[in-house]
């Protein structure tokens, strides 16, 4: 869906949410993911992203410059969530 947003010329939303766990993923793909992602969001959208760990932290950070990571304690197990930005 994102692919097809991107390449067809679509509004671009002002945010995308994602639970896939990016983690899982090489960095290589986790990077194509976040490229993809970026191309689609708006210049001053947000990627919210829920995560079980911050292993993936600074590969988002790559893209997404401006991130902030909450924790979300009350999950069981706990998780994060990443608000990113880039500019």
């Amino acid at each position: 869906m994102l692919t097809d947003m991107a390449s067809a010329g679509a509004e671009r939303p002002d945010f995308i949410v994602s639970g896939v766990p990016i983690g899982n993923f090489t960095k290589t793909r986790t990077l194509a993911l976040l490229n993809l992602i970026s191309k689609t969001v708006q210049e001053r959208g947000m990627y919210i992203q829920f995560q079980h760990f911050l292993r993936d932290r600074k590969t988002v950070k790559i893209i997404f410059p401006h991130l902030r990571t909450i924790p979300v304690l009350l999950n069981f197990p706990p998780a994060v969530v990443y608000y990113a930005r880039r500019s």
